[in-house]
């Protein structure tokens, strides 16, 4: 299948982005009985005091919540969750980890985030910064190893140690991650405080973590300091459907231990180390689904299985190997 230029430009943040690679099969399907539960969420007119039950308040406890959070505490399992894109990001985290969060072999437990954005930033307080000279200031983040700073509701251009090991002067507008502390050059006769400067404050946007028949709809997880998506361990016959990950400090979809994880009409890119990595015994199945290198890999495979388009990736491969066996489509 041939993606034009544009198809990018709506889901992640540059302009013109080059395509990477692009894989198509392996769809898979699930079984929706018109009786599931359905617990919502919307951030501007929800209360963490209501039930979830229902898309708009309906008295003093019956109502959306208002944070994704306390939905996962509300719903029972095989329920489908439901996310109002009110326009707002949502700044939190998803963790799935408990039973009521799995699905059945019939029903999947569903996340629907009807487009919404799932956001792990937070905005760099002005005394956290030190001036260094020259324009440079710095300040130190909570996760040291990985970080993102946005500018203006997007990453900031980034500098990379360059290959002799030596670190490069930034540019105003430029930032880069030394020692774990974020350095930023800002414009003459400027200071931090005269930007919209923010963070990676949140480690990972949705972790799956021993979980079964999970699927997770329309949705655009951002601004996390290691990965948009961590498929930790244990996450069986889980599913990610038309979810942006990008902007993330480490990668945008990482999937390990055990876990299987499958991704359909998927867009991954602007991440910060690698846009898709695996380890351990997983088993990645991509389909339908667009991974950009323009800031990172597109992919490091450290461990389990990588399958693009029915082939598979080893760790040194060419994306497009002309055998494969790939896995029976779950």
């Amino acid at each position: 299948m041939e993606f034009a230029a544009e198809s990018i430009e709506p889901c992640l943040f540059a302009a013109a982005m080059p395509r990477t690679f692009v894989a198509c099969s392996l769809l898979l399907t699930f079984a929706i009985p018109a009786a599931a539960g359905e617990v919502y969420v919307n951030n501007l007119i929800g209360s963490d005091r209501a039930d979830g039950r229902s898309a708009t308040p309906e008295g003093k406890t019956t109502g959306p919540t208002r944070s994704i959070g306390r939905a996962l505490e509300r719903v029972r399992k095989a329920d489908r969750l439901i996310i109002a894109n009110t326009g707002q990001p949502y700044y939190e985290a998803i963790s799935l980890c408990e039973g009521k969060h799995c699905g059945r072999d019939t029903r999947p437990f569903e996340i629907v985030g009807n487009g919404a954005i799932l956001d792990g930033t937070l905005p760099v307080e002005p005394s956290a910064w030190n001036f260094r000279g020259n324009d440079v200031f710095r300040f130190q983040p909570g996760w040291l190893s990985s970080q993102m700073l946005y500018l203006d509701g997007k990453p900031a251009q980034r500098r990379q140690r360059l290959a002799d090991g030596a670190w490069p002067q930034i540019d105003p507008l430029e930032w880069l991650l030394r020692d774990g502390r974020v350095y930023f050059r800002v414009e003459p006769t400027k200071i931090p405080e005269d930007y919209a400067l923010r963070y990676a404050a949140r480690q990972t946007g949705i972790t799956l973590h021993h979980v079964r028949h999970v699927k997770i709809t329309d949705l655009i997880v951002q601004g996390f300091a290691l990965d948009g998506v961590n498929a930790h361990d244990g996450a069986a016959f889980c599913r990610l459907e038309n979810v942006t990950s990008r902007g993330n400090g480490r990668s945008g979809v990482s999937v390990g231990g055990s876990s299987r994880l499958a991704l359909a009409q998927c867009t991954i890119g602007d991440n910060g180390q690698v846009q898709l990595r695996t380890e351990g015994h997983s088993i990645a199945l991509l389909s339908d689904t667009i991974v950009v290198d323009n800031t990172a890999p597109s992919h490091r495979v450290e461990g389990g299985e990588l399958y693009f388009d029915g082939q598979r990736i080893q760790a040194d491969d060419r994306l497009y190997p002309e055998s494969a066996n790939p896995p029976a489509d779950e």
